[in-house]
């Protein structure tokens, strides 16, 4: 695909060529009564079946046949096949160009259909404009024309006319992006962000680079630097509006830019352009760094916890030997007792001559000294005051948490904490927040005038990081911890949304509708369950006045899996690189993985293929390219960085779906609706106070795989799993 092309050649094929599976041929193509009585007013056989050909073609995909265009052998074959010819008749057609558009006259005139004009390419630009609003994927783009085309009758213009408005309108699309995102900059802000990728006097990179690498080993020194790349970021001034300009999937494709675009790149771009991803950079950098900064806090406390746990199990151990030392010089003690009471001797002369009374006092006095044994290990970790203490300021003073309660007592201590470190006193002040404490904090930290300032001190800021992960709170310009109603559509979107009756939800939108609903299908299916039960006609089970009887699964001959070892025997044995080189020959899959920027299939699709495998094995770009001794790291990284995403995974997915559904033989496996997995057990039931202990387990059995053996493989490697993130939020906040 070409830097003019919208479409690649599959897409274009989609959308403007025929369908060649059988049932999408089946389903378009079978003439009505009406059709069958015209088309059969032709005289010869080949004006027959040209005709018919041309009616097919009219009706989807809604095109006119090409002059020397021959339609595909399966479509020609069952059109044929309704008329009763043969299908080489086809090649006698139209040999007058009268006749072709006589033919077409008259089906335009049948089917209510007109060809396209140049007063409909305002509205394809107008259809182009509001879809690239959202996306760059020319597929979406030509696809929301053709859509539009059909549902008016107007017959489809060649691609290169629809490919033409789509990229104008694309082109359009995001200077008007651009446009939006950099609206209301001065020129003390622009000539900012145009420093972000220059280079200052006296050092040797740029502030783009500098903000991107930050370090990440949990240490003071490396939070502080975090949030000192976050106070650069902020002081540019830019708010969260910007985000809000432009539709929210154009911004995720700008910022997907951003994250692999160096200083170069930048200063390719015309001025628009890289002033606006200057912008969604720096909006960017800003949740980044404080994510960042959040998960180098959580580090922190984490590796507190570990020191703390270590000493809390030396403390355990020291204690347990002294212990075993006093028990035994006690038992010692016991039994010179004991003797001298036998033997009527002075049991003080006893005492005396098996331990020694300073002995005794001594051990006496280091047993009375042991502290009660405890489960955790929060005095120690309190030891750890200093830590908790320098990474508590930093965080303190760079972040806003917010909370659900208006009156939260972990946001009250937080902004009393807050205040007594500005104040520089070394005693807390009186009548500090101590509700939020748990009962295990509260015996360690004591509360009224026996209250433990770095206890407390320590515990605000552990409940803070619970807190944070449990997703109470949330933290402003945060990702990872925003707040839920963020996910949400606002309440006056939906509210519109469910006015209009298009929110499109697979359940009613209010409680009391979907509780009704089903109320009703319980009872309903309870009612033929019941009926089944009384007939006797449940299948694997019985219902009795013992309750309900499941029929055991029966182990399956050695027959099956006598012919299922035959049957992969005969299968050959291949190398996971030769399966994807076999595979990207048959689909060509690997065209999906289009270029980030320009959208242009890979060049290299040896490369791509290299950087699946790291990926789905998780063997990593350095590991893969020693392997393969034909990249370099930086070759599969530039790769992976350019070509490999969610939506390119999705289209590669989606082709290799594509080319299974074409083979005869997974018709067998049905409708390509069901999931597949290995057989699953669940225990049903337990000990009860029944007649019978226990029941049955239950073992419930997936349908068979759909997926066509041999491609197995290359699904698995095609699929690596979620790269989700979480996210930020508002109501009740305490800025700190």
């Amino acid at each position: 695909m070409t830097p003019r092309q919208l479409l690649s050649p599959q897409a274009r094929a989609a959308l403007f060529d025929p369908p060649r599976e059988v049932h999408a041929i089946v389903r378009h193509y079978t003439f009505s009564r009406e059709d069958l009585t015209l088309i059969r007013q032709r005289r010869r056989e080949a004006n027959r079946l040209g005709f018919a050909v041309h009616l097919a073609y009219l009706r989807f995909p809604g095109r006119v046949l090409g002059p020397r265009e021959t339609p595909p052998a399966p479509l020609l074959a069952f059109l044929a096949d309704q008329l009763r010819l043969e299908p080489k008749a086809f090649g006698a057609y139209a040999q007058r160009g009268e006749t072709r558009r006589e033919h077409l006259a008259e089906l335009q005139a049948y089917l209510g259909v007109r060809p396209f004009g140049r007063e409909d390419a305002r509205a394809m630009a107008r259809i182009a404009l509001g879809e690239a609003m959202g996306t760059d994927r020319g597929e979406a783009i030509v696809g929301a024309m053709v859509v539009y085309l059909r549902q008016q009758a107007i017959l489809l213009p060649s691609a290169a006319v629809l490919e033409r408005i789509g990229l104008a309108e694309r082109a359009r699309a995001r200077q008007q992006a651009y446009k939006a995102l950099t609206a209301g900059l001065d020129h003390a802000l622009r000539h900012k962000l145009h420093a972000l990728i220059q280079v200052a006097e006296g050092q040797t990179r740029t502030p783009l680079a500098w903000l991107r690498e930050w370090p990440q080993a949990p240490r003071q020194k490396n939070l502080a630097g975090i949030v000192e790349r976050l106070a650069f970021v902020r002081a540019l001034g830019l708010g969260p509006d910007r985000e809000g300009r432009i539709h929210r999937a154009r911004y995720a494709i700008l910022a997907r830019e951003t994250a692999v675009l160096s200083a170069q790149h930048l200063y390719r771009f015309d001025a628009p352009r890289r002033l606006a991803t200057l912008v969604v950079f720096a909006r960017e950098m800003e949740a980044e760094l404080t994510d960042a900064a959040l998960g180098l806090f959580d580090k922190m406390l984490g590796r507190v916890f570990r020191k703390a746990d270590r000493q809390h199990q030396e403390h355990l151990l020291d204690r347990a030997k002294l212990l075993d030392q006093g028990a035994r010089a006690l038992v010692g003690v016991a039994k010179a007792l004991l003797s001298a009471r036998a033997s009527g001797t002075d049991p003080l002369a006893a005492v005396e001559q098996a331990i020694g009374w300073q002995r005794l006092e001594t051990l006496v006095a280091s047993l009375e000294g042991l502290e009660a044994s405890r489960a955790d290990n929060l005095a120690e970790v309190i030891e750890r005051y200093a830590w908790v203490h320098r990474a508590a300021t930093v965080i303190l003073g760079a972040f806003t948490f917010c909370s659900w309660k208006p009156t939260d007592p972990v946001l009250r201590a937080l902004k009393a904490l807050r205040q007594f470190y500005a104040s520089g006193q070394r005693k807390l002040p009186a009548g500090v927040p101590t509700a939020f404490l748990a009962p295990a904090w509260r015996k360690l930290v004591g509360r009224g005038a026996a209250l433990d300032p770095r206890g407390w001190e320590v515990a605000v800021i552990v409940t803070l990081r619970d807190r944070l992960r449990a997703g109470d709170l949330w933290v402003e310009g945060s990702r990872a911890f925003r707040a839920f109603d963020d996910f949400l559509l606002p309440p006056a979107a939906f509210a519109a949304k469910r006015q209009a009756g298009e929110l499109g939800l697979a359940v009613p939108d209010r409680f009391e509708a979907w509780r009704d609903e089903r109320l009703q299908t319980l009872e309903r299916r309870l009612r033929e369950v019941a009926a089944l039960a009384a007939a006797g006609q449940l299948p694997e089970a019985v219902i009795t006045e013992a309750g309900l009887s499941i029929s055991p699964i029966r182990q399956q001959g050695t027959e099956a899996e006598d012919l299922a070892r035959r049957l992969y025997g005969m299968l050959p044995r291949l190398r996971i690189t030769e399966l994807l080189a076999e595979v990207q020959g048959w689909t060509g899959f690997v065209e999906r993985f289009v270029h980030l920027r320009t959208g242009a299939p890979p060049e290299d699709p040896v490369a791509v293929m290299t950087t699946v495998l790291a990926d789905a094995t998780n063997l990593g770009l350095a590991r893969m390219a020693h392997s393969s001794g034909r990249f370099s790291p930086s070759r599969l990284l530039w790769t992976a960085e350019w070509h490999l995403r969610d939506e390119t995974y999705q289209a590669a997915l989606a082709c290799l779906v594509d080319a299974i559904h074409a083979q005869p033989f997974s018709a067998l496996w049905g409708e390509g609706d069901t999931s597949s997995s290995d057989g699953q057990f669940f225990r049903a039931g337990g000990p009860g106070s029944g007649p019978r202990r226990a029941q049955r387990p239950l073992r419930l059995r997936a349908r068979p795989q759909i997926l066509h053996p041999p491609l197995r493989p290359l699904w698995a490697l095609l699929h690596p799993g979620d790269r989700g993130q979480r996210e930020r939020g508002p109501p009740t906040c305490w800025t700190g």
